[in-house]
């Protein structure tokens, strides 16, 4: 019985500190396997005081290894790859593939003048942009960015 109720309570340990569950639930974790002590050690008839250094044991087993899965699943691993978020690395993709797609939908105008904006110029434009008129760039007067096709 001590063998089979010490290593349940050093797996349920581990599993909880390992998957990174909060320490509320190791209180379940612990009346179940408390209860399930008890009732084992009714079940066999043991005395009061060997009911009670079982559950103790039970207890303070689960706890420790908790605390031990814990650290573990925290401890960063020699050979494993930087953690890369999926979202992240869809939304770089989505950005990535939808300007690829406006660049064969739509020409590029190589031949820009060099323009050199004065600072009254650029707070001009920041105030434009900033109060949502259209129509203050050349190019928006003019019907924006044309279609290859056109």
């Amino acid at each position: 019985m001590w063998p089979a109720l010490l290593l349940s309570s050093l797996g349920t340990g581990l599993a909880l500190g390992l998957a990174r569950l909060k320490v509320l639930a190791v209180i379940p974790a612990t009346i179940v396997l408390s209860l399930a002590a008890i009732i084992w050690a009714v079940v066999f008839s043991f005395r009061w005081d060997a009911i009670a250094l079982a559950v103790i044991a039970a207890t303070t087993l689960l706890q420790t290894s908790y605390m031990i899965g814990g650290l573990l699943s925290e401890a960063p691993s020699p050979h494993a790859a930087p953690r890369t978020s999926l979202q992240l690395d869809l939304i770089r993709g989505a950005q990535f593939a939808i300007g690829q797609e406006l660049r064969t939908q739509f020409e590029t105008p190589h031949d820009l003048p060099s323009i050199r904006l004065t600072s009254s110029a650029t707070s001009a434009v920041s105030a434009a942009a900033g109060s949502g008129r259209r129509g203050w760039l050349p190019s928006e007067r003019a019907g924006g960015l044309y279609p290859k096709s056109c």
